[in-house]
C-alpha cells in the first residue's frame, strides 16, 4: 500500500504550533514519511511537498540548520517534476535564496553570498531580482 504524504504535512504543520516542544517529533515524521514514500507507487503530492514544508516551519522558527538541510532535500527531489514546469527556474531560485539566508545565519557568509550570486544570475523577472 502506497505512503500518503498529506497526512503527515498536516501533522507536522500541527505540531509546529508549538515548534521548540515538538521539533524533535518534526523530524522524525519526516524521516519516516521520506522512508516509507515510494513515488512508483503513490502518484499525489511528491516528497518536495514534504520538505517545503518542513523547511518553512524551521525557517520561521529561526532554526538554521533544520531548515537548511529540508531546503537541500527539497532542491535534491525537484527532479523532472519541476523541470517540465514553466517556472522551474523560478522554484530553483526561491530554494537557493531561503538556503543562502540559512547559510547567513549559520555564518557560512561565503556559501550564502555564491548561492545569492547564482540566483541573481538566472534570474529573469524584476522581481527575483529585487531579492
Amino acid at each position: 500500500e502506497p505512503y500518503i504524504i498529506e497526512p503527515v504535512i498536516s501533522v507536522i504543520s500541527l505540531l509546529s504550533e508549538n515548534y521548540q516542544k515538538n521539533k524533535e517529533k518534526i523530524s522524525k515524521w519526516v524521516e519516516t514519511a521520506a522512508k516509507n514514500y515510494d513515488s512508483d507507487e503513490y502518484i499525489g503530492r511528491p516528497l518536495i511537498s514534504l520538505y517545503s514544508r518542513a523547511a518553512t516551519i524551521a525557517f520561521n522558527n529561526q532554526d538554521w540548520k533544520p531548515a537548511l538541510d529540508y531546503y537541500s532535500k527539497e532542491y535534491e527531489e525537484l527532479g523532472i517534476i519541476v523541470r517540465t514546469l514553466p517556472i522551474a527556474k523560478e522554484i530553483k531560485n526561491h530554494i537557493k535564496m531561503q538556503m543562502a539566508i540559512c547559510h547567513k545565519h549559520l555564518g557560512n557568509s561565503e556559501k550564502a553570498q555564491n548561492l545569492k550570486e547564482e540566483v541573481l544570475e538566472n534570474c529573469e523577472t524584476e522581481n527575483c531580482r529585487k531579492q
